[in-house]
């Protein structure tokens, strides 16, 4: 795999939306995964991936600051496009980055 993205970085607490990226899925031989961390101060960062049409992918269900999307592996697509994928901080409040591999 190899950096899809460059580093992405915000900042989010609790009580605001999630924010949300996109990146393009250019055919259905693509297999990503979603690296993500947060400073001390957020105490669980999540990820949500949605397919072009909104509907949920796959996401995070552990409660740290680190999670990697799909947890346990790549997730290859079965449609190309735009993909979203939606960062929240569920509890704290900082910075954070990520970024999307690929193959």
């Amino acid at each position: 795999m190899r950096p899809i993205t460059e580093v992405t970085f915000g900042r989010q607490s609790a009580r605001e939306p999630a924010d949300r990226y996109t990146f393009f899925v250019p055919d259905t031989d693509s297999c990503f995964r979603i690296f993500a961390t947060g400073d001390r101060n957020i105490g669980d960062l999540d990820l949500l991936l949605r397919t072009p049409d909104g509907e949920p992918v796959t996401g995070d269900i552990t409660h740290d600051t680190w999670p990697v999307v799909p947890p346990q592996g790549p997730a290859c697509f079965e449609e190309p496009g735009l993909y979203v994928l939606e960062v929240s901080v569920f509890s704290g409040g900082g910075r954070y980055a990520l970024q999307v591999w690929g193959s």
